[in-house]
This record gives C-alpha cells, sequence and structure tokens, in this order.
C-alpha cells in the first residue's frame, strides 16, 4: 500500500494498518475469551475479529473478487472450525436474513463450569457448545484456537508476498 492508501485506509481502521494488526486484535481477544469460555459477548467478538481477518487477508493475497471468492470457499471447505466462525459473524451482521440451507450453527447452549446433575459426572467445564442440525456437537473454544492456529499459519507464511503491498 501507498503511504497515501494507508493514511486513508487507517482512517477507517483507527490505526490497524494491515491483517496481522487485526491478527494481534483477535489473539488478544481469544485470550480475554478463554479465561471465560462460557461468555457469549466475547465468543462473538472473537468470531468477527477472525473472519474479518480471514477476509482481509484474502483481499491481501488475491488480485480480484474472482479469485478472492474461491481462495475463500477453498479455506472453508478445507477447515470446518471457519464454517461455525462465519455463522456467527454473519448472524451479527444479518440476522434473521441469513440462508438457513448454508448454515451450520444450527444451536448452541452455554454451560457454566458446575457439578453434573448426577455428582458422579464430575466437574462441568465452562463453554459455548455449538451443535449442527445433525446433532454433532462442537466447542467454541476449540472452534477458535482451531482458527487462530489456521490464521496465524496463513497470515505469517503469505502476508509479506502480498500483490497488494
Amino acid at each position: 500500500m501507498s503511504e497515501e492508501e494507508t493514511k486513508t485506509f487507517t482512517s477507517y481502521t483507527l490505526e490497524l494498518k494491515d491483517t496481522s494488526d487485526l491478527l494481534d486484535q483477535f489473539q488478544l481477544c481469544l485470550e480475554a475469551y478463554l479465561e471465560n469460555p462460557s461468555h457469549s459477548g466475547n465468543a462473538v467478538t472473537c468470531a468477527m475479529l477472525a473472519w474479518h481477518t480471514l477476509e482481509w487477508h484474502l483481499w491481501d493475497i488475491c488480485a480480484s473478487k474472482d479469485l478472492f471468492l474461491i481462495e475463500r470457499k477453498n479455506a472453508l471447505d478445507e477447515h470446518k472450525c471457519l464454517w461455525f466462525i462465519k455463522d456467527i459473524a454473519e448472524g451479527t451482521k444479518h440476522g434473521r436474513d441469513l440462508d438457513k440451507k448454508k448454515r451450520l450453527v444450527f444451536s448452541h447452549r452455554v454451560q457454566n463450569g458446575e457439578f453434573g446433575p448426577d455428582f458422579g459426572e464430575g466437574f462441568l467445564i465452562d463453554d459455548i457448545f455449538l451443535t449442527e442440525e445433525d446433532g454433532a456437537t462442537y466447542r467454541m473454544s476449540e472452534i477458535v484456537r482451531e482458527t487462530e492456529h489456521f490464521l496465524s499459519s496463513a497470515i505469517g507464511s503469505k502476508c509479506s508476498d502480498s500483490p497488494r503491498s
């Protein structure tokens, strides 16, 4: 980016200069969320930051909108965690207008750490559980960790080679 483009860009992004700056913010949010993994607000904020970080990264490496869309689809197809992140991030933006045929998250439940109904079950951990329509259930804390690992690997290896720099 030229100096003028950077100045214009950062006037909209409040001094976040590039994708690695946004990744840093996602990682800070992730740390806060993992301290209290049943906190829905932090989980949603993590998902939004992760989704935006992925899209910023793809714009960094893609020379056209068509290539951006192809690469986004490839990332989603290769990393299921990104589907959950996408659903939550787009759900905060579009709400009821989401295409229900394309979403992965069917329902969720928040579990606060406590002993299970049967004392023999032991202590239940804090987390948010996301469920697909087929009943498969995933922990939000694991989804955001997997997403962070993917983004850190992708951005660390490709941002410096950006055709848009």
